[in-house]
């Protein structure tokens, strides 16, 4: 008794729909992925970041500048030490 297989070959060489979503599907989740990835290793961005928001903190409640600067320098030094962290891992 031998049963016909239906062919997995494409005749048009367009992949089925369903295919085509989950490649889809596929690359959006990596994306997002890469995304967290880039977000979470920019060190100095991050700080740079952080710092800005402090200054804009440090105006609007009348922190003096000496505090922003100590903050500054903390974050700097975070940032360093994480490169040099990663620097003697590998």
């Amino acid at each position: 008794m031998t049963t016909e297989r239906p062919s997995r070959h494409l005749s048009d060489g367009d992949p089925p729909a369903e295919l085509r979503a989950e490649h889809d599907l596929a690359k959006q989740e990596l994306a997002e992925t890469l995304h967290e990835l880039r977000h979470r290793t920019d060190v100095t961005g991050r700080s740079k970041a952080a710092a800005h928001r402090y200054a804009q903190r440090s105006r609007a409640t009348g922190v003096p500048p000496p505090v922003l600067g100590a903050v500054a320098a903390v974050a700097v030094a975070a940032a360093v030490a994480y490169a040099v962290s990663r620097a003697c891992r590998s």
